[in-house]
């Protein structure tokens, strides 16, 4: 999907050069947010699905999401439904998050997941970019695609973890109801700190895990000739 953005940008700006277009600079960033985003609404359905599973739905997990769409609709795969107030204020009294807050975090999810994944891709094709000038060759090593792919995991990761932060407070029950009113109580009462609490275990997750998840791209694309 990233690849394919890109292209499809780049196209558009080669046929609308003298009119709105995406700069260069930023084709990588707004291709990967882009992708970021399309990945998150296609899982999203299966997230719904888990959630609705821990506070009581029962089947297994192909006829519960059929169930789901056939009595309430493919749109109830995104936004909880009235249905599942019992669930929610029975969750509320075993101390659970419910299915209201966790979908409260769902605007949060967004907007983390369009930052991250732009940061995170552009980062990497930056890094790529100067190697092949430096080197001269178009297809990178796995070496240089594993310490890149770690450098883009930690860049972004440490860039948008307040984000991530306050989308597991809202999914736990924050006591505000919105992002912006979570962030200022953080902030006046915990200060800014708080906003990184535990983001080392997130870098010691996202070094290896987006050093093999590049390395891997690469040599697929090496293989497909792509």
């Amino acid at each position: 999907m990233y690849e394919y953005l890109k292209r499809v940008l780049r196209r558009w700006n080669r046929k609308h050069s003298n009119e709105l277009h995406v700069p260069d600079a930023m084709v990588a960033s707004v291709a990967g947010g882009l992708a970021g985003v399309c990945a998150l609404v296609a899982v999203h359905p299966l997230e719904a699905i888990r959630t609705r599973q821990a506070l009581g739905l029962r089947g297994n997990f192909v006829q519960a999401m059929a169930d789901v769409a056939r009595t309430e609709g493919v749109p109830a795969l995104y936004k909880a439904r009235a249905r599942w107030q019992h669930c929610c204020a029975a969750s509320l009294l075993d101390g659970r998050p419910s299915a209201m807050q966790i979908c409260a975090g769902l605007d949060v999810s967004v907007a983390g997941v369009l930052p991250y994944a732009a940061i995170r891709l552009a980062s990497y094709d930056a890094a790529k970019g100067v190697w092949r000038r430096s080197t001269g060759r178009k297809d990178i090593d796995p070496q240089a695609a594993l310490l890149f792919g770690a450098l883009a995991g930690v860049v972004s990761a440490t860039a948008t973890y307040p984000l991530e932060v306050l989308r597991r407070r809202m999914m736990a029950g924050a006591s505000q109801p919105h992002v912006v009113s979570l962030l200022r109580e953080m902030l006046r009462h915990e200060g800014p700190g708080a906003l990184f609490n535990g983001v080392t275990l997130t870098l010691v997750k996202q070094a290896p895990t987006m050093a093999i998840t590049f390395a891997a791209y690469e040599m697929a694309k090496q293989f497909l000739e792509l």
